[in-house]
């Protein structure tokens, strides 16, 4: 099919092929993983991880100064080398000023999550973040340098090691699953840096500290819009659980936890090996003065039809389903699929295309919009919670605000792609 729909871009669509295939592994591997862990794990023991998860997640937005992006995007390869140094320095610093945070808050001591487990693992979210964020910028890398084939079979293993331990250590509750996704990241920062080392030597891990700053100033538009960027589009993934679980059950925030990884799923399977490929080929038409816009709509249109399926099963039969699968206890979270899944498959479509602001340079834009989204997001979360509605209405409320500004922000993508609209 792949093949098919980008005949005449042969090698295009062999990078997708390549990377949706690996892809594909790592979600059969973790959708199997999952409905035997559920069965393992309780909710709550979801909610725990998916705090910690969640303030790695924005700790990321900063590590790598959103440089990650912008190696992809750069003039030439002496640049994008040193954008990758500097994206690596960066995750350095950010994780050293992380850790002497944690022990800011053991010390004082600091009232932070007092009453979740979690607050026992803040000394990981340093570690974690060395290993996201190093992983993340060397990924980019090889995505510039178009290596799909090189770098696919790493999701597939992470998700295999990640879950193989979560299941051998699970007589520990909530830290068995923190040290099965820790080793996950481990390995495939460890692989994805030999590769690394291999193909181009030290030259994108060290360069003149003089060199660094010059590319940081020269390139510094990107720090500006797309951290806070970040932040909004992490804020709001991540809100729900921060703020929601100082005022919701733990069990509550692990169905939806479990929700979320139910329903990311296409995203990692379709979504993102799009979005990478996308953004390199993207990038490089956009260099030579080519019109994206067949290639937006190309990629929106083909991420539409593969997953629309998804909402109308979930909406007609979530709940059972995830009884079916999971087991009774999380039929519970099959009901938040089914409220959330609109919103999420429509995400799932913009996120392809959502580079295009980086790589016409109208991040300002969108930037505008995601304060939007995230304002509406943050009234209905806040606002349920001072109303007192439950947890099920606030997540109705989020959907239909999320639905219709996601609808929005693709048409906005579109007009900017066009040559005639930017």
């Amino acid at each position: 099919m792949l093949k098919q729909y980008f005949s005449g871009r042969s090698a295009f669509a062999k990078n997708i092929i390549a990377l949706v295939s690996a892809t594909a592994l790592a979600q059969v591997i973790n959708f199997g993983f999952n409905i035997l862990l559920a069965r393992i794990y309780s909710p709550t023991d979801f909610g725990v991880l998916s705090v910690f998860l969640s303030l790695v997640s924005f700790a990321m937005v900063v590590s790598a100064g959103k440089y990650d992006i912008a190696l992809v995007t750069a003039h030439n390869t002496d640049e994008a080398k040193g954008l990758t140094s500097l994206g690596l320095v960066i995750t350095l610093i950010t994780a050293i000023c992380i850790l002497f945070a944690s022990w800011l808050v053991y010390t004082i001591p600091i009232g932070f999550y007092q009453q979740n487990e979690v607050r026992k693992w803040f000394y990981f979210i340093p570690v974690s973040l060395i290993l996201l964020s190093g992983f993340q910028v060397l990924w980019m890398w090889n995505v510039r340098e178009k290596r799909f084939k090189n770098i696919s079979f790493i999701r597939p293993l992470e998700a295999f090691v990640n879950n193989g331990l979560c299941i051998f250590l699970k007589g520990y509750k909530a830290f068995g699953l923190l040290i099965g996704s820790l080793s996950g990241q481990f390995v495939s920062a460890s692989i994805i840096t030999v590769i690394s080392l291999s193909k181009d030597g030290k030259g994108i891990f060290f360069n003149q500290i003089k060199t660094l700053k010059n590319l940081s100033l020269k390139y510094i538009h990107f720090p500006r819009v797309n951290i806070l960027q970040g932040f909004l589009d992490t804020l709001q993934m991540g809100i729900v659980v921060l703020v929601g679980a100082n005022y919701f059950s733990a069990a509550e925030i692990g169905f939806y936890s479990m929700c979320l990884r139910v329903l990311m799923a296409p995203t990692r399977l379709i979504s993102l090996p799009l979005t990478h490929v996308f953004f390199a080929e993207a990038s490089e038409q956009y260099r030579e003065g080519k019109d994206i816009y067949p290639l937006v709509k190309r990629i929106a249109y083909q991420a539409g039809l593969w997953l629309m399926a998804i909402p109308i099963v979930l909406i007609i039969a979530g709940p059972w389903l995830f009884k079916i699968v999971f087991g009774a206890q999380w039929m519970e979270a099959g009901v938040y699929a089914a409220i959330l899944s609109p919103w999420i498959f429509l995400d799932m479509i913009r996120a392809p295309i959502s580079q295009v602001a980086s790589i016409v340079g109208k991040q300002h834009k969108v930037l505008i919009i995601s304060l939007v989204s995230n304002a509406l997001l943050v009234i209905s979360l806040v606002g349920g919670i001072w109303y007192g509605l439950n947890f099920k209405t606030i997540l109705v409320l989020i959907s239909a605000s999320q639905s219709v500004v996601c609808v929005y922000l693709i048409s906005v993508i579109f007009k900017m792609s066009h040559p005639q609209k930017i």
